[in-house]
């Protein structure tokens, strides 16, 4: 099902709609590129660009505006269509490095889904000479549309270019709600995640669409107590029955959290394919039958 989403022409792959290509001149010129596929593109706020060894820095620069767009729920944001390039005077100290690594982070949206950050890292052969007949006052927000650097697939690059994996790229700065949260989880101190999540929970508690349950849980938990049972065993009996409906409701959604990380795909595009979203609402009018007289639901 997941692949049927990806596999239809309403939505690409994170691979597919965002790319990030880099090269280093001659003239240690690092040429940055980032892509966004026709109908998408890329927040220019959440655009993050390193380079590694430390020896190796990067001249001061400024992306280029982009165009404004409103963005539902967000507001106003710059963002860039089609293919945006960067060219950027690189510094060294010292003994130059045989090779460096070009790291950006990048997100982006398409008309319907935002798509998580995706982190893409270079590793590029940097050289000791310099042209001297290069204006070192190189403006770093030009956009340079004029230089060539064609768009590249990774099977397409010279021999001397390496990718790297995603998992090797080293750790970026964050920008937004979202991906300061993520943050602070990667960071590893467990009593602060635990802490940080139920306080969480304890807030989904009071979310408008929890109110309805509040009277049917209270119910279900009272009600199941016997006459015949004391204070002490009625307040028991309702506790063993709070624990099982916590441990149940946590079970579940962590069980669906596992699944959806393991997928490795972005479920909130996965969802919106029309069978997917089409299966769901034939379920709920099988459900509504029930309201009608068809069927009986009751509980066992």
């Amino acid at each position: 099902m997941l692949s049927m989403a990806w596999g239809s022409n309403q939505f690409l792959s994170p691979g597919k709609a965002f790319g990030f290509t880099a090269k280093v001149t001659p003239s240690h010129t690092l040429v940055a590129q980032w892509t966004a596929a026709p109908g998408y593109h890329l927040y220019r706020s959440r655009i993050r660009l390193r380079v590694a060894p430390h020896n190796v820095q990067m001249g001061p620069f400024t992306l280029p505006q982009g165009k404004w767009m409103n963005i539902p729920g967000i507001g106003r944001m710059r963002v860039y269509e089609g293919a945006t390039l960067l060219r950027i005077p690189l510094q060294f100290s010292g003994i130059p490095p045989k090779a460096i690594t070009v790291t950006s982070s990048y997100q982006g949206c398409n008309t319907s889904v935002c798509y998580p950050q995706v982190t893409t890292t270079w590793r590029l052969p940097f050289t000791a000479v310099v042209n001297p007949h290069v204006d070192p006052r190189l403006s770093a927000t030009d956009t340079v549309k004029s230089v060539d650097m064609p768009e590249h697939h990774a099977s397409e690059m010279p021999a001397d270019v390496e990718k790297v994996a995603p998992q090797s790229a080293p750790e970026v700065a964050f920008s937004g709600q979202y991906t300061q949260f993520a943050q602070g989880l990667q960071e590893g101190q467990i009593f602060w995640t635990l802490l940080l999540f139920f306080v969480s929970g304890l807030g989904l508690a009071f979310t408008p669409c929890i109110f309805p349950m509040i009277p049917i849980l209270s119910a279900l938990v009272v009600g199941q107590t016997q006459s015949q049972m004391t204070t002490a065993q009625a307040r028991m009996h309702s506790f063993w029955i709070s624990l099982a409906y916590v441990l149940g409701m946590s079970l579940t959604y962590t069980l669906a959290g596992i699944i959806a990380a393991l997928t490795g795909s972005y479920l909130q595009a996965a969802f919106q394919n029309p069978w997917v979203l089409s299966l769901f609402s034939a379920f709920f009018v099988l459900l509504a039958f029930s309201m009608f007289g068809f069927y009986a639901l009751q509980m066992p």
